[in-house]
């Protein structure tokens, strides 16, 4: 049974040697940490090193940016490193899918979604992603006749939705799609509540607040185990990813997912599979808004290519956009930090650490650690080539994880990007908007307020 961290106070504590601000900023840091809290880490970063003790109430939390220890918590992970408090108390909502569940259960869990991502499946979802791409494409061309200025961050939002619902059912779920996105924002609000809180209101207590999640949660649930029992009853119909679910079994038990478990999974994929490619296509449309020369030789790696829509084969042809998404996540990872707990004391070097102390892992700092990337807040697209990666800490760069646990629909994440930087990179010219600012906001993912605005024209 698992205790809440301000309880490992009871435990004995062995002297962690690890710097950072003393416990009496302990006020300080809970109002930075709401009011601007990737500058605040930042700046601790900075002064105290790659790995610091954060002043949390009540609890042992460590900021980690230094690959090597990034490195022996996420490959450890289910040995003497668990998944953080946050991952397990979002079970509420996303139950035991990949993201939340442990041991053998996430062994078998992982076995039998692995034929759903491999290279031949997830090809088979590139036609619908350009089909989806052109749509949106025809759309912004009659609206910018109207207005030139898009949120971009919304479009984006709107279309990766669109896609990992049809990946997923291979059907647009037509007048339920509201209901299930605002159903799924309310989630997203109550999962990062739930992630972050030090302490968090039951949600059996009948707060508005809870009934709206348990409202959500029970929509959620009525619409995906229609689709469950529609692709159940005929199986031919459908060649989705849900279809792939359903068809696979364990290679080792010769079992299938549950029926509950495949909720489990499909809202996990549906709460987690679409919000981090927006939020990084996003930032990657910006960042070429904002710096000609990337955007110049994106535009020729284009203009190579065969023919005037995407295939499969151009794929390997778009290497710079490959390197643009890169680089765009390295500045940007939408997954910005992963928590990993100590399920025992731990040694790194000089520092100790007590069981049940919490690490964050956190990709925003690490990917603009000075010690590993030259020139870290620059957009340059280019070291992400063969030559510059070359050598490179494997846990300098890890916006999808890493070790076992690493995302499993990474390789799909990478298509889709791909394909839709490409399209509509290749329709549209992208500017600036002249005093457009915006706030990014930390939560389990980066959220981008109000969003990214940006003026398009045809090319």
């Amino acid at each position: 049974m698992r205790t809440e961290p301000w309880l490992n106070l009871l435990r004995k504590k062995v002297p962690d040697h690890v710097p950072g601000p003393n416990q009496q900023f302990s006020l300080q840091f809970t109002r930075e940490m709401t009011h601007n809290p990737i500058a605040y880490l930042s700046q601790m970063r900075k002064e105290y090193g790659d790995v610091v003790r954060l002043p949390f109430p009540l609890m042992r939390i460590y900021l980690v940016s230094d690959p090597d220890l990034i490195g022996r918590l996420l490959l450890n992970t289910g040995k003497n490193i668990g998944k953080s408090i946050g991952y397990h108390r979002i079970k509420l909502l996303l139950g035991e899918g990949l993201l939340t569940s442990s041991g053998d259960l996430w062994r078998s869990q992982r076995r039998l979604a692995t034929p759903a991502f491999h290279q031949k499946a997830v090809h088979g979802f590139f036609d619908m992603i350009q089909e989806e791409s052109l749509k949106l494409v025809e759309d912004l061309a009659q609206r910018i006749k109207q207005n030139p200025v898009i949120n971009i961050s919304e479009e984006m939002a709107k279309l990766t939705f669109t896609i990992i619902v049809r990946i997923l059912f291979t059907m647009n779920l037509r007048n339920k799609s509201q209901v299930v996105q605002s159903s799924l924002t309310e989630l997203q609000h109550y999962t990062n509540h739930l992630f972050y809180s030090v302490f968090t209101t039951p949600l059996s207590l009948p707060t508005p607040g809870n009934r709206r999640v348990k409202s959500a949660i029970k929509e959620l649930d009525d619409i995906v185990y229609q689709l469950i029992d529609e692709h159940q009853a005929h199986p031919d119909r459908y060649h989705d990813l849900l279809s792939l679910y359903l068809a696979s079994r364990d290679e080792e038990t010769g079992e299938a997912m549950s029926r509950q478990l495949l909720r489990d999974e499909v809202i996990t994929l549906m709460l987690a599979g679409h919000e981090t490619t927006a939020v990084s296509l996003s930032f990657a449309f910006e960042l070429l808004a904002r710096h000609p020369r990337p955007a110049e030789i994106l535009e020729q790696e284009h203009a190579r290519l065969p023919n005037p829509s995407l295939s499969l084969e151009d794929l390997g042809r778009l290497e710079y956009t490959n390197q643009v998404f890169s680089e765009s996540m390295r500045l940007y990872p939408a997954a910005w930090t992963v928590g990993r707990e100590a399920t025992e004391d731990l040694e790194y070097g000089s520092y100790r650490f007590s069981k049940g102390s919490t690490f964050l892992c956190t990709q925003y700092l690490t990917h603009r650690n000075p010690g590993y990337w030259t020139d870290p807040e620059g957009f340059r697209p280019e070291r992400f080539s063969p030559e510059e990666s070359k050598g490179r800490h494997p846990f300098a760069y890890f916006p999808f994880g890493g070790g076992a646990r690493a995302c499993i629909g990474s390789n799909l994440a990478r298509m889709e990007a791909q394909i839709i930087l490409a399209t509509l990179f290749r329709h549209f010219k992208m500017t600036p908007v002249k005093g457009h600012s915006y706030k990014v906001h930390p939560r389990i993912t980066l959220v981008v307020d109000p969003g990214i605005t940006l003026h398009l024209s045809r090319r």
